[in-house]
């Protein structure tokens, strides 16, 4: 009987050693408070070039409800955490479970939005994340993708994230717990699906309690004062486009480029800027004329000469278009993105073949370029590779488990298999 009762506590005993220090993990639906917001207005902020094609979400009331939202519950022995995917994936908050539930980054306990971020609704608290625009960002308010990823060494890891369309970049968090740590780690992930240069700026915004003795350091913004330069020139009013273009000011960057033309009308780098500039607002004609206006004055201009052929490949020009991408993909700025241009246009040929060569061009170059990756798989899938499609599609979820064209791949690859299984089995009945 003693031999029984002794087995028994340590049966207990290493059950409750191998809990203790797991990290747990759990999806729950939880109420809070909410002052509600009506519908986004039906009306598209045209004005607005740091938020259209989102609509606003400015109709905040007075009226209290319990909402529900989804929350994902992550926590260890010495640490707890909220994470909300339906307010922008924003960490609600983190509390310390040795020091009676302290909450070492804010909690509030009523979600109540003001008329703060880029579309409007924002509320406090928490840690929130915002890429790529300068403001509380367009999905601050809004639900956003995720899945929680257990990890072979016992974290566990929350990653939330979105594609954001008006500058059409995507950001994600990897949100990680440890067993046996009272710390959690982050690590972001910002990438430029586009074919063109974007500038980004991401910034997490975090709350936490006010003490008297509390410190803010807040980093000077470092940036030329043009308003104290004596003299104007063409230089100068270059100067002050390009850094227009880093604050997401295009009407005063195309201002202030066609200023510094006036002043000098070969003034190559004021030429080339606006070029990309009229290419990215969609006036492709104009910047053309601006790209051979460069590559007459200097035809070593690789960046004027990438964005020729882009601007070709837009208006269906052939002309020595992928001689352009040929000669660009030699040069470090361009090598991985040119392959993957030349890659879009033999799949529009339906050359898959060569397709696949530029395809692993590009991954050489830039192993990280999810949608290369991805539009790897396809090409894969038609050329029959079933087993490689089936491996680069697993890697590629590995390092972006949210990406959504790789989700779609995911499910479409037993389903070609399916089709070639049922094929060959309906050609060997076949008389």
């Amino acid at each position: 009987m003693k031999r029984k009762a002794l087995l028994f506590t340590a049966i207990i005993l290493l059950l409750y050693l191998s809990i203790s220090g797991e990290v747990r993990v759990k999806e729950i639906e939880m109420k809070i408070p909410t002052y509600s917001t009506g519908p986004d207005d039906p009306s598209p902020p045209l004005w607005n070039l740091r938020v259209y094609p989102y609509p606003m979400q400015t109709d905040i009331t007075r009226n209290k409800i319990l909402e529900k939202y989804r929350v994902v519950v992550m926590e260890n022995d010495y640490i707890k955490l909220l994470i909300l995917p339906d307010v922008g994936g924003r960490i609600l908050a983190a509390f310390d479970k040795t020091n009676d539930n302290f909450d070492f980054i804010y909690h509030n306990h009523v979600i109540k939005p003001g008329l703060v971020a880029l579309r409007g609704a924002w509320i406090s608290g928490g840690i929130e994340w915002n890429f790529p625009t300068l403001g509380h960002t367009v999905n601050t308010f809004s639900p956003v993708n995720y899945k929680i990823l257990e990890n072979d060494d016992g974290s566990v890891t929350c990653v939330v994230g979105t594609e954001e369309w008006v500058r059409r970049m995507k950001w994600e968090v990897f949100i990680s717990l440890f067993p046996d740590r009272s710390y959690f780690k982050t690590r972001i992930r910002l990438f430029n699906r586009t074919l063109t240069h974007n500038n980004g700026y991401f910034w997490a915004n975090v709350a936490a309690h006010a003490w008297q003795d509390t410190r803010v350091v807040f980093p000077p913004e470092l940036q030329p004062d043009f308003s104290k330069q004596e003299s104007d020139s063409a230089e100068i009013r270059y100067l002050r486009g390009y850094y227009s273009i880093k604050h997401w000011d295009t009407e005063g960057a195309v201002y202030h480029f066609k200023k510094a033309l006036e002043m000098d009308a070969d003034f190559t780098p004021a030429i080339k800027w606006l070029g990309i500039l009229y290419y990215k607002s969609g006036k492709t004609k104009e910047a053309l004329d601006m790209f051979e206006k460069v590559l007459k004055r200097n035809e070593d201009d690789h960046t004027a000469r990438y964005y020729r052929a882009l601007s070709k490949v837009r208006l269906g020009i052939e002309q020595r278009t992928e001689e352009d991408l040929h000669i660009v993909s030699r040069r470090a700025a361009y090598r991985h993105v040119a392959p993957y241009v030349l890659a879009s246009l033999a799949l529009e040929r339906e050359d898959y073949k060569k397709a696949h060569v530029l395809l692993r061009k590009t991954l050489r170059n830039n192993p990280d370029d999810i949608k290369a990756k991805v539009l790897l798989v396809a090409v894969e899938r038609h050329l029959d590779h079933k087993k490689e499609a089936e491996a680069l599609i697993e890697t590629a979820l590995d390092e972006d488990p949210i990406d959504p064209l790789a989700l779609i791949e995911k499910k479409q690859c037993p389903f070609l298999q399916m089709i070639s299984a049922f094929m060959w089995l309906l050609m060997s009945f076949t008389p």
